[in-house]
């Protein structure tokens, strides 16, 4: 009975989340679009986990329709090599260069030299 429960609310909270999404106040609908940086490591011995993670990002983006708040996304993929100073150049290059919300951690031994990196 209570898994059902969790279930429920569950199935409640992600259609609110959803819901949200889909209707977004105009205030937010202006702009440009949402750029996303994804750090994977697409090369190297996590070459198949990072593939895997951007392609279950590009399928959550393609299901909710390229789309948040009424903007626009745009998912830009950098390879980490699985290299924490590739992963930290990438990283400064998705922020930098692309203006991307560069976010996560993809591989514990590319992520290290992000802390300092960003504040949050």
């Amino acid at each position: 009975m209570r898994r059902v429960g969790i279930r429920a609310l569950s199935l409640v909270l992600l259609l609110a989340f959803r819901a949200a999404l889909a209707a977004p106040p105009a205030s937010l609908a202006q702009g440009g679009p949402i750029k996303i940086g994804f750090l994977a490591p697409l090369t190297g011995p996590f070459a198949q986990i990072g593939k895997n993670m951007v392609n279950g990002t590009e399928l959550f983006l393609d299901e909710i329709g390229r789309q948040m708040a009424g903007r626009k996304v745009e998912l830009i993929v950098e390879d980490t090599e699985g290299q924490p100073a590739t992963a930290l150049n990438k990283s400064r290059k998705l922020t930098t260069v692309h203006e991307a919300v560069s976010r996560g951690r993809i591989a514990r031994q590319g992520a290290a030299p992000r802390r300092g990196h960003h504040d949050g």
